[in-house]
């Protein structure tokens, strides 16, 4: 996975437990850069303070993937917060 690399950007859906929190966390490890993904927002402020204070830059959004126009509309806001989306 010659992505998985620090400073490289990942969006993580589901990110607010379960397989996307871990998923995230293993991104994060990598020193990569993150952008959080779930419709539960407590939930979701809660893993990006777990998660920031590495080398990479953590930040979270409340998105209904299910919706393509707030599907792309996300994936513009993380482009403009990261820079290029590598996974």
């Amino acid at each position: 996975m010659n992505w998985l690399k620090s400073g490289n950007t990942a969006i993580v859906t589901g990110a607010a437990g379960g397989i996307g929190l871990e998923t995230a966390k293993r991104f994060a490890s990598a020193g990569m850069n993150v952008g959080l993904v779930d419709m539960k927002a407590d939930a979701l402020k809660e893993a990006e303070t777990a998660l920031s204070g590495g080398a990479g830059k953590i930040a979270s959004y409340v998105c209904d993937v299910s919706n393509a126009d707030a599907v792309n509309a996300l994936r513009d806001q993380v482009e403009a917060d990261f820079g290029k989306v590598h996974c």
